[in-house]
């Protein structure tokens, strides 16, 4: 503050008004512009590109082809099958006298299909073909083998294939097939005791709808015993047996039964429950046929299981005699082919059912 009666003057205090200002805007950068071929690439070969999770239907139709310029029409029909063209003609056989060889240029093109716009089918952007490839082609960009890495891989791997000195090689049909399939035990393999009614079901080397031949040799009675049972059901707990079985002598089931699918078992078939073992198979076969008694049986009780399973193939009783077996049960079993084939079933022997195996029971030494 100035002194009283100073004659200097008071300096003010007060801020003087600024002239209006220019606000520039800031300047936002700019993006930068992506390649056109790295985002075609990007498209075609990304595993996250969006041509995997679009209707490619969209995408590839007739329509938008219409929308393309002529250059690149014609770029694309060059790349179709001569299937996509108006203009393509079946082949005729070999020996007809039309058939002739097609015409071809220098790249191998069949020139005897014009591939323009002009005769380009409509209906190929539609067919089933044109769309399996179509999604496959979504599958694999999926599945990165559309990537750079796959492309090297692959090649390095037919250049290693064809090369005698590296020790890259391509599976045999047969490898690959056993590397999938891990074969499952056969019964020549398993412990003796499993190789009774229970473990052969356990094992799947019986199931519902097989049919057993019992078939036995009794030479003291000049007397063969043969019977066919149906495998009507198996205890998912407990692998007891149903078996349906003929009375009497009578060794083979009427064919109805035999189909896929049976009726209800009539008299005079019987059913059979809880059969749990060869020994109470055996009992009811010979009860049912009624010609051996029961003392003549006890050489067939005291058995032993073979370690022998026979691939494919019904062992004749003589065969048994010969190979000193107590009784043998051979499995027979439907064929993939003749599952749907009910007439086939109904006409052939035992329901066109075919041998699939045979267990033998010996006697003790």
């Amino acid at each position: 503050m100035a002194e009283a009666g100073s004659s200097r003057p008071r300096r003010s205090t007060r801020v003087p008004n600024k002239g209006p200002e220019t606000v520039v805007p800031a300047q936002t950068p700019k993006k930068k512009a992506r390649d056109p071929e790295a985002q075609l690439e990007y498209l075609l070969t990304n595993p996250k590109s969006k041509l995997t999770t679009t209707d490619i239907t969209a995408a590839l139709n007739y329509e938008n082809f219409l929308d393309l310029s002529t250059e690149s029409q014609e770029i694309l029909c060059s790349l179709l099958p001569p299937t996509a063209f108006a203009t393509y003609q079946p082949p005729v056989d070999a020996t007809h006298p039309a058939n002739h060889e097609p015409c071809r240029d220098e790249d191998g093109m069949d020139l005897d299909v014009e591939r323009s716009p002009a005769t380009l089918d409509p209906l190929f952007f539609t067919s089933p073909f044109m769309l399996s490839a179509a999604h496959t082609f979504q599958d694999h960009i999926f599945s990165s083998w559309m990537t750079h890495k796959a492309s090297e891989s692959v090649a390095k791997f037919q250049e290693g294939v064809q090369d005698p000195a590296s020790n890259i090689r391509a599976e045999w049909k047969d490898e690959e097939w056993r590397r999938d399939h891990v074969p499952r035990r056969r019964p020549a393999q398993l412990q003796a005791d499993e190789l009774d009614l229970i473990g052969l079901a356990k094992q799947s080397d019986i199931c519902e709808g097989d049919l057993l031949v019992y078939a036995r040799r009794f030479p003291n009675l000049g007397l063969t015993v043969e019977k066919d049972l149906l495998v009507q059901s198996i205890n998912p707990l407990s692998f007891a047996m149903t078996l349906l079985i003929q009375p009497s002598t009578t060794t083979s089931l009427p064919g109805d039964l035999l189909v896929v699918g049976p009726p209800p078992p009539k008299p005079p078939i019987l059913s059979v429950d809880d059969i749990l073992s060869s020994a109470d198979l055996e009992a009811t076969v010979l009860d049912v046929d009624g010609r051996v008694p029961r003392g003549d049986r006890i050489v067939a009780n005291l058995v032993a299981s073979a370690s022998l399973w026979s691939e494919a193939k019904d062992v004749p009783p003589h065969v048994i005699a010969a190979s000193r077996a107590a009784k043998a049960l051979t499995v027979w079993r439907w064929k993939p082919d003749v599952l749907a084939d009910v007439e086939m079933q109904a006409a052939l022997e035992r329901g066109a059912r075919s041998p699939v195996g045979t267990v033998f029971y010996l006697r003790r030494r």
